[in-house]
This record gives structure tokens, sequence and C-alpha cells, in this order.
């Protein structure tokens, strides 16, 4: 079977996705943990810049990556929230994140018919925090990486609102026009 230089940065999305399997089954903080953790985002931060350099880039591969975050991100809380001691206010600000998260994913997806978390650079932001976030809570306190992890997050979710509403009323504006001009 022949592989295709375009299709290494699926590739590598897929691997995400294996080492989360495997990070699934350790225990937070052990050396397999480090391990899968490490693949994983190393090949988060590959396959996009890959997709680029390669002229690979798709619609598919875009919303096979937005499926690779999100089990990643699944996987490695699953097995550090655990072993971590989070403050109650983390819980809460997590829970409004995620619906903001959630709603703007929805309007996306109403206006392209895909699943796919934007790309944008606050997003990627949020993700190296979340990483970083992984690393330190092993050896900062739980507090300060939490607030670091809620800023950046919270505004990344404000943001991706933002842009999921006035998208949602530039659609609205242009079929209401298309109607208008008939």
């Amino acid at each position: 079977m022949k592989i295709s230089f375009k299709q290494i940065p699926n590739i590598i999305t897929v691997i995400r996705v294996l080492a989360a399997c495997v990070m699934l089954f350790s225990q937070a903080y052990t050396t397999l943990f480090y391990v899968t953790f490490s693949i994983g985002a190393v090949s988060d931060m590959l396959d996009g810049f890959l997709a680029r350099v390669l002229n690979a880039r798709s619609e598919k591969g875009a919303e096979l990556d937005s499926y690779a975050d999100f089990v990643f991100l699944l996987f490695t809380a699953c097995v550090v929230i655990p072993a971590v001691s989070f403050p109650t206010w983390i819980w809460i600000v997590a829970a409004i994140v995620f619906v903001m998260k959630v709603v703007a994913v929805m309007l996306s997806y109403r206006r392209v018919n895909s699943v796919m978390v934007p790309h944008n650079i606050l997003n990627k932001l949020s993700g190296l925090t979340l990483g970083i976030a992984v690393i330190l809570l092993n050896f900062v306190g739980v507090q300060e990486v939490c607030i670091a992890v809620a800023v950046v997050t919270g505004m990344s979710a404000i943001f991706d609102m933002t842009v999921a509403i006035v998208e949602k009323l530039k659609t609205k504006e242009v079929e209401k026009n298309e109607v208008d001009t008939y």
C-alpha cells in the first residue's frame, strides 16, 4: 500500500487519537502518561503545519483534527482530573467555557454543515496553555495554573461566540437580502 505525502498530516492526527487511547489507560504523571501526552501534543502542532507545507489542507482533515483534539482533551481530562484537587470556581468557569464553545460549534455547524472548532490564534493559545497547565499541575500551585487557564480559555470562548454570532447575523442578512431581491 502506497502512502501519499498528502496523507501524512491525517496519519499524524490519527496518531494523536491513538496516543490519547493509550494515555487513557495510564496513571497521571507517570512516564507512560508523559510520553503519550507529549506525542499527542506534538502531533497537534505538527499535523496542521505539515498540511500547510505539503499543500494537503482539506475540510475532512480539519474535521478529523477537531475530533482528534476533542478526544485528546477528553482523555487527558479523564486521567488528570482524578489526580488533582481543583477549586470549585474552576468547575464553574470550565462549565461556562464549555457551554460557550458548544454553542459556537453548533452555530458554525448550522452555517457550514460540519463540526469544526475554529483554528484561530486564541484557540491555539488555549491549547498551548492547557498543555502547559497539565504539566505544571504536578509542580506548581493548582490555583495559579487554573487562573491562567481560565483567563486564556475564557477569552477564547468569548471570541469564538462573538465570531459565531456575527457570522450567523451575516448569514441571516444575506438570506434576507436574497429574499428581498425577488
